[in-house]
């Protein structure tokens, strides 16, 4: 679900492949049924933004401050509590390292009802509102 303006938009590789991934192995774990993943695009305010969604297990409110802190961190400490979320950790550091430290990815999540990882990029090729790539 990719608004047309936002196909032409460059970003860093392979950011979306560790979100993907930890949806399919974490969200679906255990799940009945058919998972379902939806990734969107959009542009507002000359910002990028991607959406991944799932409707996998989610976590707990309290999880999921733990994983949004963690990623943030700023020094280079990894302990072993978290060994499972370096993928996540690491692309929201390539972001900020690349883009700046108001771009990265935030989480949210709720118990049964899945999880969404958003992705706030700089839209490279926006000028004036209009793209120019």
């Amino acid at each position: 679900n990719i608004e047309e303006n936002a196909k032409r938009v460059r970003v860093l590789k392979f950011i979306l492949q560790p979100i993907i991934e930890n949806a399919i192995v974490h969200g679906f774990k255990d799940k009945a049924g058919i998972g379902y993943i939806e990734v969107s695009a959009y542009i507002e305010k000359d910002k990028l933004f991607i959406k991944v969604e799932d409707d996998g297990n989610g976590m707990t409110e309290e999880k999921v401050k733990v994983l949004n802190d963690y990623i943030n961190k700023k020094d280079d400490n990894i302990t072993r509590a978290y060994k499972k979320s370096i993928g996540i950790r690491n692309v929201n550091m390539r972001i900020k390292l690349a883009c700046g430290d108001e771009y990265g990815i935030s989480v949210n999540s709720e118990i049964k009802s899945g999880t969404t990882v958003l992705f706030t990029l700089p839209a490279y090729g926006m000028e004036g509102g209009n793209l120019n790539v």
